[in-house]
């Protein structure tokens, strides 16, 4: 039987179970100790960690953490710029879960410019390089992209007891399209979560029926599955006429030229920046991913 390496997204964690205890009308003084100190994010991921570890005995299992400003804040700094900040209270309880983790000696992954969903990709596809199954438990719905028949994508239900297991297929169901390609409908679609505007005047079903139309023609770059630097430059030559042929495709079944174009643009820039970027996030991993060979 192959053995799992149990992956949780730590910040993603405090949040759910912290609102699950403190929403709802809950009087706050319940998660404060005699001192004063809040408690209900260390309570609730504790409890959700021990549940794990006693009902599902993961085989391996490590613990990922954001550690703030990422690389992609210089990319475009109006990145998350609507997102609430967190709870002052909830603030001061991260780094009594890290303490908690180091306590349990379970192994801790973070990585100075890169989010947590950066690290738990990474070291999900490293595991099933060397053989296991992965599964991600998380709050984010991005990395539903990294579910295949190895990696499996735990996400929180109308509470903590209703979270789900998403397979390939509960992916297609969930968004729409299939797990590869939810990069590109994000590309195209954009994420109002993360601030992240989408083409003008594409919608959901639009953005989907592009991303299920495009995929077999943009294939042809080579660059789907993340290739090496060095592999990909040559294949960049080809970009320009895969890609006016692609536009033409869309603009035959309709689509206004500017959204056709936009969403072309938006979907090979992603996959030729991945795989620019995949060789680097792999060699700064390396420290963090020690632990987890002992």
């Amino acid at each position: 039987m192959t053995s799992t390496l149990y992956l949780i997204d730590g910040h993603a964690l405090a949040y759910r179970t912290y609102f699950a205890l403190t929403s709802g009308g809950t009087n706050p003084s319940r998660w404060l100790t005699s001192k004063g100190e809040p408690t209900a994010g260390i309570y609730g991921f504790t409890s959700v960690l021990l549940r794990l570890l006693e009902q599902e005995r993961p085989d391996y299992l490590a613990v990922v953490f954001d550690t703030g400003k990422t690389f992609r804040d210089d990319l475009f700094p109006e990145y998350k710029a609507t997102r609430e900040k967190m709870p002052d209270d909830l603030r001061v309880q991260i780094d009594r879960i890290r303490k908690l983790v180091d306590t349990f000696n379970i192994p801790r992954a973070e990585l100075e410019g890169y989010e947590a969903d950066d690290v738990l990709g990474s070291l999900a596809n490293w595991a099933v390089d060397k053989g296991l199954a992965v599964k991600i438990i998380t709050g984010d719905k991005d990395l539903l992209q990294l579910v295949n028949d190895r990696i499996t994508v735990n996400l929180p239900g109308r509470s903590l007891s209703d979270a789900k297991d998403y397979f390939r297929e509960d992916v297609k169901e969930s968004m729409g399209v299939w797990p590869e390609q939810v990069v590109d409908f994000k590309a195209i679609i954009g994420d109002r979560s993360d601030n992240i505007p989408g083409v003008y005047g594409v919608g959901k079903k639009t953005a989907e029926r592009m991303v299920l139309e495009l995929r077999d023609k943009l294939d042809g770059l080579g660059l789907a599955e993340g290739d090496g630097e060095t592999e990909a430059e040559p294949l960049l030559d080809e970009a320009g006429q895969l890609a006016a042929d692609a536009i033409s495709a869309l603009e035959n079944l309709g689509y206004r030229s500017a959204q056709a174009r936009e969403a072309v643009r938006r979907v090979l820039a992603g996959q030729t920046r991945r795989a620019r970027e995949q060789l680097n996030l792999e060699g700064l991993l390396r420290g963090a991913l020690g632990r987890l060979n002992r």
